[in-house]
């Protein structure tokens, strides 16, 4: 008797259907660059770049809000004022879409 090989889901989702959200902070270096490597071996890219969370928020609600899957990343985690280094991924294949939505947003700065 042999054992069945895991299946493993190409898209995270939730039950209902829609996409996971997933936050991953951690202040070693290592694993962050793990995790960026991953986002871009599967193909997502930077769209936009933030000084501090709080606009780097609004500018992720507005892909999501427009139907663009999008995931917000750092090399470390902000500071006690929500500022650092922060960036606002999108699936390659939807970059251009989420340039042009971006681009046509009028989203105030926090």
């Amino acid at each position: 008797m042999t054992a069945a090989a895991p299946k493993f889901r190409s898209h995270v989702a939730r039950p209902d259907g829609t996409p996971a959200r997933i936050l991953v902070v951690d202040d070693e270096a290592t694993l962050t660059e793990l995790l960026s490597i991953a986002l871009r071996y599967e193909g997502w890219e930077v769209v936009r770049d933030f000084g501090d969370l709080r606009t780097a928020r609004a500018w992720y609600q507005a892909l999501e809000e427009a139907g663009i899957e999008a995931a917000l990343t750092a090399d470390w985690p902000p500071d006690r004022y929500g500022h650092g280094e922060i960036f606002l991924c999108v699936p390659g294949d939807r970059w251009s879409e989420a340039e042009m939505h971006l681009s046509n947003l009028d989203v105030p700065d926090y």
